[in-house]
C-alpha cells in the first residue's frame, strides 16, 4: 500500500503587512489592503503597486500551486509572470513533503505563536523547493544554522510566512545586532535549514541509506514522501512510537544498497522475505520495493 500525505500547504493570514516569498522567484511581497510592496533578495530591486482596497482582508500562501492570494474583494493573485518584473525561474520539479502529524488550523499567527517545529517544518521543506537557492554567508542569523539551532534560526531568521533575515528584526538577543552589507541574499537559510531538517529523517553516504538517525523525542509519528537519492530513487517512509514502520523504495538504477536502522530494530520484511538489519538490499531499476514490519 502507498505512503501518502493528504494534507494541503496553505498558511493563511489577516495581518495586514505580513510578507511573504514570490514562488519561482527571488522576490518577496509584503501584503496591506490597498498596497503591495516587492522587495528582490538578489538585487535589491523594490516595487510598489497599489491595489483596490479589500474587504474582509485574507492572505493565503498557496505552497501547492506556487501562487499568493489575497482573498478580499476584489480577489488578488500573486505569482511569476503575474507582473512583468516577476520573472519565472525554473526549478527542478519535486513532490517530497513531510507530515509530523500535526493538523491545526493553518493561521500562521497561531502557528508563530505555538512555535511548535512539527507544524513549522513541513512548510520550511516545501517552501525550499519552490524557491530559488542562494548561497549562505556566514553572518547574523545564518551563523545560529551553522549550529543547527534550528528552532531558534526560525524566531530570530525569519518574519511573515518564513520569509528569511540574516538579521534579527525581531530583536530578541539570541544574535549580536550586525550590519548586513547590502547585495547579500538571505534565501540560503531556507535551503540549508530543509537540508538539515531532512537529515534529522533520512540521510545517504555512499550507497549507505539512514532512516531516522537522529529523530527528534517530539516527533514521534510521521510520514516523509518522494525523497529522491542522488541515484534518482525515490522512497517514502512512515513511522509511529519513534519506529520505523513502513517503507516504500522505487528504484531508478539497479545496485546495492545498505540500510542503516534504528539501533533496535533487529529485523524487517522485505515483499516476503525476513531480512536481518546488516544484510544488504538488491534493487533493480523501475522495481519497487516494500519494506514493513521492522521487529527488535
Amino acid at each position: 500500500m502507498p505512503i501518502k500525505i493528504a494534507a494541503k500547504l496553505r498558511p493563511f493570514s489577516h495581518q495586514p503587512g505580513i510578507c511573504c516569498l514570490i514562488p519561482h522567484t527571488t522576490w518577496e511581497v509584503k501584503i496591506f489592503p490597498t498596497k503591495l510592496f516587492f522587495r528582490d533578495h538578489q538585487s535589491g530591486r523594490t516595487e510598489e503597486v497599489s491595489i483596490g482596497k479589500q474587504k474582509e482582508f485574507t492572505v493565503v500562501d498557496d505552497l501547492e500551486r506556487g501562487r499568493i492570494e489575497i482573498l478580499g474583494k476584489p480577489r488578488q493573485l500573486i505569482a511569476a509572470g503575474s507582473y512583468e518584473f516577476l520573472e519565472k525561474i525554473e526549478l527542478p520539479s519535486s513532490n517530497k513533503r513531510l507530515s509530523l502529524g500535526c493538523h491545526k488550523k493553518q493561521d500562521w499567527e497561531q502557528i508563530q505563536r505555538r512555535a511548535d517545529m512539527g507544524e513549522i517544518f513541513p512548510f520550511w521543506i516545501r517552501l525550499a523547493q519552490i524557491i530559488p537557492e542562494t548561497a549562505l554567508p556566514s553572518i547574523g542569523t545564518a551563523e545560529l544554522l551553522k549550529q543547527g539551532k534550528l528552532d531558534q534560526t526560525f524566531h530570530a531568521g525569519f518574519v511573515g510566512i518564513l520569509c528569511p533575515r540574516l538579521q534579527d528584526e525581531n530583536y530578541l538577543g539570541i544574535i549580536p545586532d550586525v550590519k548586513i552589507p547590502s547585495g547579500v541574499s538571505p534565501l540560503g537559510i531556507l535551503h540549508e535549514g530543509a537540508r538539515q531538517i531532512e537529515r534529522l529523517f533520512f540521510y545517504e553516504e555512499g550507497e549507505a541509506l539512514y532512516f531516522l538517525p537522529k529523530l527528534p523525542k517530539e516527533f514521534h509519528a510521521g510520514r516523509f514522501v518522494h525523497l529522491t537519492t542522488r541515484a534518482g530513487d525515490e522512497i517514502d517512509m512512515e513511522w509511529s512510537k519513534k519506529q520505523l514502520r513502513r517503507v516504500v523504495i522505487r528504484a531508478k538504477s539497479t545496485r546495492t544498497v545498505q540500510l542503516h536502522l534504528q539501533s533496535h530494530i533487529r529485523r524487517f520484511r522485505v515483499q516476503k522475505a525476513i531480512f536481518h538489519r546488516d544484510q544488504p538490499i538488491e534493487l533493480q531499476a523501475g522495481k519497487t520495493l516494500y519494506l514493513d514490519r521492522f521487529m527488535f
